[in-house]
């Protein structure tokens, strides 16, 4: 989704969803085998462009993993400031 606030300000948000299901045909000694996983992340970004020779985005992204076995689930947040000159 994408929303334009005024010329300078703009925001932005994302969601995914991954479902991977995994058919293993043989097994490894000492690796846990996995069997099924769930991916879902969550984005918002918001970007400040005053003038058109440059603009900041600062964004903020969240992952949740679920898997089977627990061992491999996981949580990450990602932020990323980023300044961009057009040129």
């Amino acid at each position: 989704a994408h929303y334009a606030l005024g010329e300078a300000i703009t925001f932005d948000a994302n969601a995914g969803f991954i479902r991977n299901d995994y058919k293993q045909s043989f097994s490894i000694p000492g690796e846990v085998a996995r069997i099924n996983e769930t991916t879902k992340q969550v984005g918002l970004a918001a970007t400040f462009a005053p003038r058109k020779l440059y603009d900041v985005t600062l964004s903020v992204s969240q992952v949740f993993r679920n898997a089977n076995p627990s061992v491999l689930n996981y949580d990450s947040t990602k932020v990323g400031l980023t300044l961009a000159v057009h040129i």
